[in-house]
């Protein structure tokens, strides 16, 4: 009798992983069981027993089941694949476990940088790059919220303003006066910083098409160099400075709202200061722009 509750409770089991909302319609107490054995194939379950009557005779008796899986079941700990531009229905999962994907292209952005603090002669420009080049993320249900990791770049442009130019100092960048000579006309004085985004996000679901999102993004900038450009009549000269010392790491505050996985509008503050104490000025900005499949 032993045996056979345990088999029973091996079935159940067997039964409420596939699917619970199909039971066995009666329960067998069998007697004396002499031998037990229990086979799943697929969705097919089989529990044998025998038993021995009162004369001696050997008695069999089976019970199977078939279960149906539920289509919509799917594995939370299984990698999916989540694309701009594209239905992913199939990369779903109901109820409220959480489903984890790979995704990619997330955040294709365009925006106008506004610099503030120390900016000086430093004008206004723009920026792009995209958020979240390749990334995972982590959803609740088919509609509920989600938490984003990734790798993503992008560059800023700063512009001299006022007639100045840039020029560098050891390893400090400045902006000075140009002084060329009568003739010579500035045509363009400006700097760019590229990075390397991490970003760290929170989706929330507004209804079935908008997604509301916030977060933090982590900049790694690699590189920077600056440019000066004049024309002399028919000849353009040109100058290009490097070496200067732009500020490692940054952080940035981030919040955007979109139609799911095709156009939105996001804003980027950005309180840490571009330079390093003394190598630059103490220049921080905010920007708004437009977004593409976030």
């Amino acid at each position: 009798m032993k045996h056979l509750l345990i088999a029973i409770t091996i079935l159940a089991c067997n039964i409420a992983a596939t699917a619970q909302t199909e039971r066995p319609d009666t329960i067998k107490v069998i007697e004396n069981a002499q031998q037990l054995q229990v086979s799943t194939s697929g969705n097919h379950t089989t529990i044998s027993a025998i038993t021995i009557d009162q004369d001696g005779n050997p008695l069999e008796y089976q019970y199977s089941l078939e279960v149906e899986r539920d289509t919509n079941e799917e594995n939370a700990d299984a990698w999916h694949f989540n694309f701009p531009f594209k239905s992913n229905r199939d990369n779903c999962l109901t109820g409220s476990k959480v489903l984890r994907k790979i995704t990619g292209l997330k955040g294709l952005y365009f925006g106008w940088n506004f610099n503030y603090h120390d900016k000086g002669n430093i004008k206004n420009s723009f920026e792009a790059g995209i958020f979240e080049a390749i990334g995972v993320s982590w959803q609740r249900g088919t509609n509920g919220p989600s938490f984003d990791i990734g790798l993503g770049f992008g560059t800023r442009r700063y512009l001299g303003g006022n007639g100045t130019i840039f020029t560098r100092q050891g390893k400090t960048l400045m902006l000075i006066p140009d002084e060329k000579p009568d003739g010579t006309k500035l045509t363009n004085a400006y700097m760019e910083i590229w990075t390397f985004h991490i970003p760290f996000t929170y989706t929330q679901p507004i209804g079935r098409k908008v997604d509301l999102t916030a977060g933090v993004l982590v900049n790694f900038n690699t590189y920077a160099k600056a440019w000066n450009k004049w024309e002399h009549g028919e000849e353009t000269i040109s100058e290009t400075i490097k070496g200067f010392d732009q500020r490692l790491l940054t952080a940035d505050i981030f919040g955007s709202i979109s139609i799911r996985n095709i156009v939105g509008i996001y804003a980027r503050w950005s309180p840490v200061p571009v330079f390093v104490t003394d190598k630059g000025p103490s220049l921080r900005s905010w920007s708004i722009g437009a977004t593409i499949g976030l």
